[in-house]
């Protein structure tokens, strides 16, 4: 299946799913919800959870010994809530929503120089990041990516 911009099929194997975001800050969210969804679907991926500290968790991500890095996070991408798409790490800087400690460029060079691993962002357009739990756009965008990765074999 194709994202608009990458064929998630086309990435180096294994894959890691790295959600990160603040589920009590609205839309943050969407990152760890895609990897819970993702974990109660059972699938066969590697998949955590970083919460809004990815940094805190280098060691995590080592241990999959990953080809390919999926960051997953609420992304401003100037499109409607719930829209998503899958970015290169070199396209990462140009998006602004960071409610981390670290830049996701800075992880993702990171990520590449210590593992060797490709790293890429899919994002999702939130429309709220204040207040408790996701949007009704933010949920359909978070169903309609986990619906994609459980038709791909990665």
């Amino acid at each position: 299946m194709e994202f608009m911009s990458i064929n998630i099929n086309s990435l180096d194997k294994p894959v890691l799913f790295v959600g990160i975001g603040n589920k009590y800050s609205g839309d943050d969210g969407i990152g760890p919800e895609v990897i819970k969804k993702l974990k109660e679907a059972d699938l066969p991926l590697n998949a955590i959870d970083c919460g809004d500290l990815p940094e805190n968790h280098f060691r995590d991500m080592a241990r999959f010994k990953p080809k390919s890095v999926v960051f997953v996070d609420a992304v401003a991408m100037n499109k409607a809530p719930g829209s998503y798409d899958l970015f290169e790490s070199s396209q990462i800087q140009n998006f602004t929503v960071s409610t981390h400690g670290i830049s996701l460029g800075m992880l993702a060079e990171y990520l590449n120089t210590e593992l060797g691993a490709k790293v890429y962002l899919l994002g999702i357009q939130p429309k709220n990041l204040k207040g408790e739990g996701l949007s009704e756009e933010a949920s359909a965008g978070v169903t309609k990516v986990v619906e994609i990765l459980s038709q791909n074999k990665l």
